[in-house]
Parts: structure tokens; sequence; C-alpha cells
């Protein structure tokens, strides 16, 4: 049997964790702004008592044993299978029974706010509910996660910023691949919008903090400049310039709320290369400055 951990604040479980790993080789931890990352090398038995999450928690199960742990959660009990994902929302009980079996694990901690923060900027629902069940964990979320432990690992020069970029693509893929009350709206897709413009809206997405011209775009569509620029605004609402300056300001919105970097640093990061450029479209799309913004945001915590 491994050693028993009890489930305290987030904060404080963090801090207990990192005191572990020390003297624990087979303890990992790694942190960012807004997510937590443990994985356990050997098997590590947690408290059965119940108890419940200031945050967003995921279990992955390393062990290959068909059935590696019964978690019940309120009057619920559900089997989390190896290599499998098991969320639990902020807030409810739950526990282990007494027949689970230790084993090496992955855990994802994320901010309550932090998450529903993303969610309610990409789908409108704040208040988000995960399926307390087993979920399939995806390729593109083991490979994040893959990503998130190397960049903690290394340190290299600038990887917070790195790592909080992940952090959000690890939500984003949450949200989209397990079973939750927002999935519906996550995995839709506007009617009659073409695959040449899905194509466009997803390598804005993907690059937005990067200089580009609508050539690359065209390249990406195949579609005349005249028919891609009308049939891009008739599936947003708005022309590619007017969603890629949405999309800088909703990454500025979240890094002015969830990070300490400076509103110069958030300016870069977003992909403006004037402050004063940048002040001016946050002013327009939001109705205040980023220095307000981030005091009202603060004010209202």
């Amino acid at each position: 049997m491994g050693k028993s951990l009890n489930f305290v604040s987030q904060a404080d479980k963090m801090e207990i964790y990192g005191s572990l790993c020390k003297d624990n080789p087979a303890l990992e931890i790694y942190r960012s702004n807004n997510i937590d990352i443990m994985i356990t090398r050997a098997p590590v038995e947690v408290c059965s008592n119940e108890h419940d999450h200031e945050g967003y928690e995921f279990f992955i199960p390393f062990s290959l044993s068909p059935i590696t742990a019964t978690l019940t959660t309120g009057s619920k009990s559900n089997i989390s299978r190896a290599l499998a994902l098991f969320p639990i929302n902020p807030d409810q009980g739950n526990r282990l029974k007494e027949e689970f079996t230790p084993c090496s694990s992955q855990r994802l901690y994320i901010r309550k706010n932090y998450l529903q923060h993303i969610a309610h900027a990409v789908c409108g629902v704040r208040e988000v509910v995960f399926d307390c069940q087993a979920n399939p964990c995806s390729k593109k979320l083991k490979r994040l996660i893959r990503l998130f432990v190397s960049e903690a690992r290394e340190q290299q020069s600038g990887y917070r910023y790195v790592l909080d970029s992940i952090s959000t693509q690890i939500v984003i893929e949450l949200l989209r691949s397990t079973g939750n009350n927002t999935r519906s709206r996550m995995n839709c897709r506007e009617t009659g919008a073409t695959e040449s413009i899905l194509r466009a809206i997803d390598y804005l997405n993907d690059h937005y903090n990067k200089n580009f011209s609508n050539t690359e775009l065209l390249s990406i569509t195949n579609l005349s400049p005249y028919y891609f620029i009308r049939l891009f605004k008739k599936e947003t609402g708005k022309t590619p310039h007017e969603y890629l300056l949405h999309l800088k300001i909703e990454k500025a919105k979240e890094l002015l709320t969830f990070s300490s970097y400076s509103i110069t640093e958030i300016c870069f990061l977003c992909g403006f290369s004037e402050h004063s450029h940048f002040s001016k479209v946050f002013r327009k799309i939001t109705g205040t400055s980023p220095i307000a913004y981030r005091k009202a945001v603060k004010n209202s915590t």
C-alpha cells in the first residue's frame, strides 16, 4: 500500500503534494497559473472518506487492471477504468469505495473560475457540470498533457507563457471531448458552414497571435477573395479581420483576469505590436481600457 493522502483545499493539497515530491521520486507535480498536474509513478492510496473539491478534478488511472477504482459521488457509484478519464465537479462530495486498488495515475486540477471563464467565452455557458462517469481520454488531451509536463520540466525561457497557452487548450479539449452540459454547443457547427470556412476559423484560433495575410487564409480555403470574405461574414457575422481582433481581445481578457502579466506583456502575447493600438482595440470592443478591466475584475472577486 502507498502513502495515504487526505484531500483538503486545492492550495493546501498542492503544498502537501509538493513537500511529498521531495522525498518520493515516484510523485511529480507540475503547476501553471490555472492548472496543476500530478503524476504518480507508483501506487498511491487516497483516503476513502468523503470529501469535495474547490475546483475541477480529472482522474486518469494508468493501471492495466480492468477496474481500478469505484468512486461514489452522492448516491451514485461509478467505475473508473484504466487509461480512461473520470471528472469530479467542484463542491461535489465523493469518495473511493473500500475495494479501491491503489494505482499509478495522472490527476488534473483546474481552477473553477478559469474553466468557467473559458466555457463562457467559447459557448456562452458558465456553470459547467461534467458527467461523473468514465470517459475516453482523447489522444489530443494526452498529447497536451505531455506537452504541459515537458514544458514545466524544462522551464526554458518563456515557459510560463507556453503553459498558459497549453492550459487553455487542455480546458477546451476537455469541454469538447468529455461528457458535460456544454458539449452540444462546443461541437456544433453553424448551419451551412463549409469545410473551407471552418478550416480558416480553426487557423485563426490557432494563430491569433501571429502576423499573417488574407493570402494565407485564401491558400487554406481555395476560395476567391470576394467569395471567401462574403462567405466568412455570412457564417460568423464578422470579416476575417474583425473575427481575429475579437479573438485577440478575448485572449487578452482571459490573461487580464487569470494571469499576473503586465498590460504590455499581454499586448504582445495577443499579437499586437503597439500598446496604443492594443488599448484602442480593447476599448472599442469592450467599452473600457485594459487597466480598468483588470481593476473591475479584481474588485468583483
